[in-house]
């Protein structure tokens, strides 16, 4: 079944009821949705910058952290968020553009913050229906209900040097970039992204809650950084001395993988269907820890979570064919 999508003002539940009606019968009751968006409105928001299109975000906890698409906020442009009437200045924290998110901090906590919190994210069974909500402008919001068709570990290597999860839903679609997903009990189980998809236009994707979690809750052991994974033919093809390393795509400016001195892509291609970026460096070994290791990630992960800020720390790279040493030093 496809999606209904629907607009509707800001004070939703009246007319949310009158709208759903339609829906067939094993659609949810649109009383059921009614609640579920009377319960979640509070923690939507809308997201605009300088250079970027007006989209949706969510607040996902008190201190005022916002989850987002990367495509609303570049790197290095002004942005407000919309939350509840009042306009916030927002500082981004991390851009991760393979997965299409970001991560936001208010310069002040909401006085009347309703969070859709992540301490315990939700992972929803394959076919279960989902609701996104998203606030494509001020005093608005737009809503659609489907089902969740697929979920999968992309080969995108976030800040936390783990896979970010995706969720294919035809509840999403472009004109929602940064809407929270929710499942009918109120969870938030991830954000629509402008992730390219292979699948039918019909169908959208939404990074899981549990990955937003680790980057959001958990903090990340290396801030700024967007990589990805090469192995097998690939690696060969970039001529890589060791079976496997990361691909660095992306690194935020001012983040603490900048001042390490590490340098994303320049040169955006797509390969068997995925978006790459060439030209940066390939990360061979972090701390002695060789990429090609078979528990690289988990070890990699450990050794940076126990680092100070100002620790000394090795990092080893591939860049335009030969190894360099980059060294942090207190």
């Amino acid at each position: 079944m496809r999606a209904r999508h629907l607009t509707i003002p800001t004070v939703i539940a009246a007319a949310l009821a009158a709208a759903l009606a339609p829906i067939a019968a094993a659609a949810p009751a649109s009383e059921e949705v009614a609640e579920l968006a009377r319960r979640v409105q509070g923690s939507i928001a809308a997201v605009r910058s300088g250079t970027g299109p007006v989209g949706s975000g969510v607040l996902v906890d008190a201190a005022g952290h916002v989850v987002t698409s990367a495509q609303l906020v570049p790197a290095g442009a002004a942005i407000e968020v919309v939350l509840g009437g009042v306009t916030y200045p927002a500082k981004l924290l991390s851009l991760q553009t393979l997965a299409d998110f970001a991560v936001l901090k208010l310069d002040r906590a909401p006085e009347k913050a309703v969070p859709a919190p992540l301490t315990d994210p939700v992972s929803p069974e394959l076919g279960s229906r989902v609701v996104v909500i998203s606030s494509p402008e001020a005093g608005a919001h737009e809503l659609s209900v489907g089902h969740l068709a697929s979920r999968r570990a992309a080969n995108i290597i976030y800040a936390g040097l783990g896979k970010a999860e995706l969720l294919e839903s035809d509840a999403a679609h472009p004109g929602q970039l940064g809407a929270p997903m929710f499942d009918l009990a109120g969870h938030l189980v991830g954000v629509v992204t402008g992730v390219p998809t292979r699948t039918p236009a019909t169908s959208g994707y939404a990074v899981s809650a549990g990955t937003i979690r680790r980057i959001v809750a958990e903090g990340v052991p290396w801030n700024g950084l967007e990589a990805m994974l090469i192995k097998g033919e690939f690696a060969g093809i970039l001529n890589l001395p060791q079976p496997a390393g990361l691909l660095v795509q992306h690194v935020l400016p001012g983040s603490a993988a900048e001042k390490l001195g590490l340098k994303g892509g320049t040169v955006p291609v797509t390969v068997a269907g995925d978006r790459v970026t060439l030209g940066g460096d390939v990360i061979l070994a972090v701390g002695g820890i060789s990429v090609a290791d078979p528990d690289a990630g988990e070890k990699i992960v450990a050794l940076l979570r126990q680092l100070k800020a100002d620790s000394p720390l090795s990092v080893t790279v591939l860049r335009r064919g030969q190894k360099l040493e980059l060294k942090r030093t207190p």
